[in-house]
């Protein structure tokens, strides 16, 4: 890390520390501190982590990774494996959701993976009694990193249109009989 735990660190952000790959969950900058999680383990970082060569920001997965969009799934099931044609993927090096308590939501991966649209992954989530659901996941076209999805028009452009009035819009009887 550049600066420290609580300058460059954001929670979401995925750091090296220990040999490890961390997602970061929570910056305190009262207390100087981050909560990190690997391998569903809690730690917390001081302020000094940063003096140590071992610990640096690896990436920003909400900013730099093409995201995929979860699908619903039961309240109290949680995501514990990708894979991809029967290969289960790294959790935080392949893949990462940032909310285990969201229900959906976007499952971030990992751009050196080269998946495309129409690619197919494989999601299993685990519910507290220990049964597992599998549901697949196709990949969207617009399979980008946020930063690098644009708006096909630039907002400066958008021409707002004024309502209908009554005399233009037939009511709802009207149009099922095919009247004006």
């Amino acid at each position: 890390m550049q600066s420290g735990v609580t300058g460059d660190v954001e929670p979401g952000d995925l750091i090296r520390w220990r040999g490890q790959v961390w997602l970061v969950r929570k910056v305190d900058v009262g207390l100087a501190t981050a909560v990190v999680e690997a391998e569903r383990n809690m730690e917390v970082i001081a302020s000094d982590a940063d003096s140590t060569p071992e610990c640096e920001v690896w990436c920003k997965p909400a900013q730099q990774w093409p995201s995929a969009a979860l699908p619903f799934r039961a309240r109290s099931s949680r995501l514990v494996s990708v894979q991809r044609a029967g290969a289960t993927l790294n959790r935080f090096v392949d893949w990462v959701k940032l909310d285990d308590f969201q229900i959906g939501g976007a499952l971030y991966l990992n751009p050196q993976l080269r998946l495309a649209y129409g690619d197919r992954l494989t999601v299993i989530f685990s519910d507290p009694a220990g049964s597992l659901m599998t549901l697949p996941i196709d990949i969207p076209r617009n399979f980008l990193p946020s930063r690098e999805r644009r708006p096909s028009v630039p907002i400066s452009q958008v021409v707002l249109e004024e309502p209908p009035t009554a005399k233009q819009r037939p009511g709802l009887f009207a149009r099922l009989k095919g009247k004006e």
